[in-house]
């Protein structure tokens, strides 16, 4: 992800080749960190410059939503300040309460809503 890094996004009223790379390396990311802990992403939306994802422990079925924020006006947002609370389903956009880390803290910051 570190190619990401400090990236100017181009805007546009349509999503662009670059967002939707730079969506499929995120989830990518995401996917590879949280599978070694048996995290699963149960429901990824990429946005007009946002995504979001619904993440399950696979043993206990604890979920987490997390969401990083439009990247043409929140620059370095996806790796600094990403949104993450606990939800009780893949539709509950509103969930616990809202926390926030990086993305290099993500795994361990869910621990503590997902668990083991």
């Amino acid at each position: 992800m570190n190619i990401w890094a400090g990236v100017e996004f181009e805007s546009s009223s349509r999503r662009t080749p670059q967002f939707a790379a730079f969506c499929r390396a995120y989830r990518a990311h995401i996917k590879a960190t949280m599978g070694g802990r048996g995290y699963v992403i149960v429901k990824w939306t990429n946005g007009h410059f946002c995504c979001s994802a619904f993440i399950r422990n696979k043993a206990t079925g604890a979920m987490a939503y997390i969401s990083c924020s439009d990247v043409r006006f929140f620059p370095g947002d996806w790796l600094r300040h990403i949104l993450y609370r606990s939800a009780q389903s893949d539709m509950d956009y509103t969930g616990g309460a809202n926390h926030y880390s990086t993305l290099a803290n993500l795994p361990r910051a869910l621990h503590k809503i997902l668990g083991d």
